[in-house]
Formats: structure tokens, sequence, C-alpha cells
């Protein structure tokens, strides 16, 4: 059934599950994020920066940018997943 072509409104609360899923996991851990909003040559952009226990990360690269602040969060959560630092602390 995942192979099917799922409809756009299913994908975007599909997705909205896994981030939430997702958060659910890392928020206890200490990770957190701010959504940042600024605009590309006139376009809005929304942006997820990370922290661990308030801190900021140095040297892991932030995830880009979104079109919307959901699309945001998931490559926020996918930036995170890449960090072998962060993983390491994922149960």
């Amino acid at each position: 059934m995942f192979l099917t072509a799922p409809r756009e409104e299913d994908a975007t609360e599909l997705d909205a599950q896994i981030v939430d899923r997702f958060l659910s996991w890392v928020n206890p851990l200490g990770f957190d994020f701010t959504i940042y909003q600024y605009a590309d040559q006139g376009n809005a952009c929304f942006v997820v920066h990370w922290t661990h226990h308030g801190s900021e990360f140095v040297g892991f690269s932030q995830p880009p940018p979104g079109a919307t602040p959901e699309a945001a969060k998931l490559l926020g959560c996918a930036a995170l997943l890449q960090n072998d630092w962060c993983r390491k602390r994922l149960p």
C-alpha cells in the first residue's frame, strides 16, 4: 500500500505524523528547535535551528530552508538524523 501514490493531502498529514512522533522522541533528550522565517529573493522561507539542552550546535550543518513551516520541520528532523553526534543520542 505504501507504494501507491498518495494524494498530496494524505502525504502532508503523514509528514506531520512522522515529525510529531520524531519530536516526541527527541524533545525529552534535550533536542529542541526554533523556526525562523526570512525572505529569499522575495519568497518566504522557513528554517529550523536546533539546540541541545539550550545550547547551539558547533559544527552542525543546520537544515536547508522549507517553503512552509511544516516543510522546514521535516527537513530539520532529517538533518538531525544525518548528524552522527545527534544520532548517537537518540533511542
